[in-house]
């Protein structure tokens, strides 16, 4: 049988990440924060050098969700200064965002392929949109319960496979809004959670020892990011930077008096035990987060050789990775993928057998062009009766792709 299969290397899980301006417009909401605090003439400079910095490389990101929530941040930070040194820092921020949006649609002029191209931001606004109106359906469907944990980005593709354009990109795994995402998965209580969660950071920031406004200040673009960008608990590094600004603008942490540090300790361990288990989930956690390290490189080396090493050798590769579990459905991912490399060389329909088996349980949670592809290559090889199926559900998702022409 004639049959060639291989997958697009863009469908390899870890390959993609949103380029967004949060970390940008979070530091420049610190250093303003900084800036309007100081006294000191080094660490005044040292802010206004940031503050001049930072908007200029929002200007280069052309991030329009940054740029939000930096104005936003702005706007809350500067009242709460006087009004000399407010007028300074909004000059320092002026002056930057200008040179970076001077640099930004002039610079090519004097360094061209130095420059990033300007983006036109359209396609992406009517894509947001159409993924806010599918959302909203979901809800309505189960407004009160939800639709279940981790069963978004299926439902969106069938939903999206009745309603053109359909998915534009490979996939839609969320609808790049914290609360339509937690409301449209767990129902009423997902939100009620959510917003007792805010409630709570609001109580922490506006208590006597917090920072009020500029504690707000501070966490708006990080707001505004995880409701028009990215999902909070999808993104570790945007979770942390989440805890780091509530402790630095929250009120300091209080320490129990020693007897009652006493008592919780005879309560529950004794002092030495306790530091022992403390250290041992520490030193735990660093470990498995090395080798999860390692693991993650050695998978990033084998994707960049288009996953030869794991079609020829699979043992081998497999005991070269210290922690498979850290990346168990990447790692689950490319292994059926390397079944098709592999048929490639031994024409071995037992390969054809597995991946068919894994593809069909895969596309049930998920949307990816590439799996539908094969499988479809596989079904009209073999003539199964899911062939028309498959191709009426991959032409409702991907309209424009010509792999999906169903006859």
């Amino acid at each position: 049988m004639p049959i060639l299969l291989t997958m697009c290397r863009n469908t390899l899980p870890g390959y993609t990440h949103p380029a967004a301006g949060v970390f940008p417009a979070t530091g420049m909401a610190c250093a303003l924060w900084l800036f309007l605090q100081t006294v000191r003439r080094r660490n005044s400079a040292l802010s206004a050098l940031a503050l001049f910095v930072l908007p200029a490389m929002l200007a280069l990101r052309q991030s329009r969700a940054g740029s939000l929530g930096a104005l936003l941040a702005a706007a809350l930070i500067l009242p709460t200064a006087r009004k000399r040194q407010a007028s300074i820092a909004l000059v320092i921020v002026a002056a930057g965002a200008g040179m970076g949006l001077l640099w930004l649609y002039a610079g090519s002029y004097l360094l061209p392929g130095f420059v990033p191209p300007v983006i036109d931001k359209a396609s992406s606004t009517h894509s947001r949109l159409y993924m806010l109106k599918l959302t909203w359906q979901l809800i309505m469907q189960h407004p009160v319960v939800g639709n279940g944990y981790g069963g978004f980005e299926a439902l969106f593709g069938q939903l999206a496979q009745s309603i053109p354009p359909g998915l534009e990109a490979a996939t839609v795994k969320y609808p790049h809004n914290e609360l339509l995402f937690a409301w449209v998965e767990g129902g009423i209580c997902a939100v009620v959670g959510m917003l007792l969660m805010i409630a709570g950071v609001l109580t922490r920031l506006l208590s006597r020892e917090g920072a009020g406004l500029c504690g707000i200040g501070l966490l708006l673009p990080l707001a505004v990011h995880i409701n028009l960008e990215y999902p909070l608990y999808q993104s570790t590094t945007h979770s942390l930077t989440l805890i780091v600004l509530l402790a630095i603008s929250g009120p300091g942490v209080k320490r129990l008096p020693m007897y009652k540090r006493v008592a919780v300790q005879r309560r529950n361990l004794t002092g030495t035990a306790w530091r022992w288990l403390t250290v041992i989930i520490a030193a735990g956690s660093v470990i498995f987060m090395i080798t999860a390290l390692q693991t993650q490189q050695q998978l990033t080396l084998v994707e960049q050789q288009g996953l030869q090493p794991l079609a020829d050798h699979e043992r081998q590769v497999l005991a070269s990775l210290a922690n498979p579990w850290s990346q168990s459905s990447r790692l689950d991912f490319d292994r059926h993928v390397a079944l098709l490399l592999r048929f490639n060389h031994t024409r071995d329909l037992a390969q054809l057998a597995a991946f068919r088996r894994w593809g069909l349980r895969y596309i049930q949670t998920h949307n990816d062009p590439a799996v539908y592809a094969s499988l479809l290559t596989i079904a009209r090889a073999q003539q199964l009766p899911e062939a028309a199926r498959l191709c009426q559900e991959a032409h409702g998702r991907w309209l424009r792709d010509p792999r999906f022409v169903c006859g």
